[in-house]
């Protein structure tokens, strides 16, 4: 089993878990860990991705394990660095020459479907946000990912 720990803070009005207590069974992993894979195809190569995982009212920070399988890209939001863009100036915040701010990456809970899998995913990258669904299907051995654009937002 593969399980989360709290995060420190959300973007939205989710709670924060306290302590892990979202539990992913293996095959729930190996999902997210294939639309994750995809979705970091989407930010360039040298930003840093913040990942957490979802359910339906908390957010919870990913465990080593799973940052691990993600690659060296992938950070907790203990490790998140900081992001910059804000909608509200702040003088005292100011970005240094050739800064790019991180991606954060929220992964909800995997739901089975006819043809595999589905993740429910958010891409944030400053105030900006593009939501996603993935559909994971299963083949010899390995999941792959195909994720399609279901929205857009700023907060």
């Amino acid at each position: 089993a593969f399980a989360a720990s709290s995060c420190a803070r959300a973007r939205t009005h989710d709670q924060i878990a306290d302590e892990p207590l979202l539990v992913l069974s293996d095959d729930e992993r190996r999902s997210v860990v294939a639309a994750a894979a995809q979705l970091f195809t989407l930010a360039p190569a040298a930003v840093p991705v913040c990942v957490e995982l979802a359910d339906s009212q908390t957010r919870y920070d990913a465990d080593h394990a799973l940052l691990a399988a993600l690659g060296p890209r992938a950070r907790g939001r203990a490790d998140c660095p900081p992001t910059y863009m804000t909608m509200i100036y702040n003088p005292n915040s100011r970005r240094p020459p050739g800064y790019v701010d991180p991606y954060h990456l929220v992964l909800w809970r995997p739901t089975r479907t006819d043809r595999g899998t589905t993740v429910t995913a958010q891409l944030w990258q400053g105030t900006g946000y593009k939501s996603y669904r993935c559909d994971v299907a299963r083949g010899d051995g390995a999941r792959k990912a195909h994720c399609v654009v279901t929205g857009r937002g700023v907060s």
